[in-house]
């Protein structure tokens, strides 16, 4: 996020760029979407890879509402369901990213775990699978130090260094995946809005500070996710347009598909307004994610 009047200039153009362009068709099929395990669900990887009907109807679904990407955790799942997944995804035209999440990987003394599942659940699966379209194209990471307990009590020069242990985190993921995949993986990253707010939560020392972090940060990406969970569409506006302007990466705007009375979207079709809203505002360097699977697919279906 960044101020108000920064905004309003960055805002002004993008508004005038889309009238000029108004009759131009909006492409709704460059969508991402979180496919989590979560194992006690129905809507979780783990029960849908095990049953071959609700793989079927799951890749239904995704193709029907236009998605691209997947970005799935499969945790002990076996290989050869897996493996026959990402060729139903990549027969329906899907990028099948695999999806690794731990927030205390950013700790060097955690780091080993880290690059202990990238070894086993990408780089030894990809080695063992029997073509390209069984193979994982990308590693999403979701690493989160804002909601370590460690965070939540650090001053921000403290939060500031965690951050700094954050880069120093992607880049050795970034060497480990050069150094021992035969194939060439990109990295995509889930980033929230708010770590670039100069007098906020985080030490930076000045504007410099921070801009240096971020282009180091990105160096080592092919892509972020900025989590932009807000209600509205001119707050994700607000809450992204620093990134936009000044990130030189690919960037997906992710909201989240928290639908219902009393939740992030009182109704589905507010939810789907705000959608397609963004997506007639951004170019194709700035794509929708959607978070996630089971949200999205569990309230399509009631």
């Amino acid at each position: 996020m960044t101020s108000v009047i920064l905004f309003l200039s960055f805002f002004s153009i993008i508004v005038s760029s889309c009238s000029l362009d108004s009759k131009k068709p909006v492409d709704y099929s460059n969508r991402g979407i979180w496919f989590w395990a979560e194992p006690k669900s129905a809507l979780g990887s783990s029960q849908i890879l095990a049953n071959q009907l609700e793989q079927q109807r799951a890749i239904d679904f995704l193709s029907e509402n236009e998605f691209s990407r997947l970005y799935g955790e499969y945790q002990d799942t076996a290989n050869y369901l897996i493996a026959d997944w990402n060729e139903s995804l990549n027969k329906a035209g899907i990028e099948s990213q695999l999806l690794l999440a731990e927030n205390v990987w950013i700790f060097p003394r955690q780091r080993h775990l880290l690059f202990e599942r990238i070894q086993k659940e990408l780089v030894d699966f990809n080695n063992s699978v029997d073509n390209n379209e069984q193979k994982f194209k990308a590693l999403h990471l979701n690493i989160e130090p804002h909601a370590l307990d460690l965070w939540k009590q650090a001053s921000p020069t403290k939060r500031r260094d965690m951050l700094e242990q954050l880069l120093d985190t992607i880049k050795k993921s970034r060497a480990y995946l050069d150094k021992n995949s035969k194939d060439e993986i990109k990295i995509y990253f889930d980033l929230v809005v708010w770590y670039d707010e100069i007098n906020g939560t985080i030490a930076w020392q000045n504007k410099s500070d921070r801009d240096d972090w971020y282009t180091r940060f990105t160096a080592y990406l092919d892509g972020l996710s900025l989590m932009a969970y807000a209600r509205g569409y001119e707050a994700i506006i607000v809450n992204t347009a620093w990134e936009i302007e000044n990130l030189d990466i690919d960037i997906n705007i992710a909201i989240d598909a928290d639908i219902g009375e009393g939740r992030f979207w009182p109704t589905r079709a507010k939810f789907v307004q705000v959608l397609k809203q963004l997506e007639a505002q951004f170019t194709d360097k700035q794509n929708i994610d959607i978070h996630s699977f089971l949200s999205y697919y569990d309230d399509s279906n009631q």
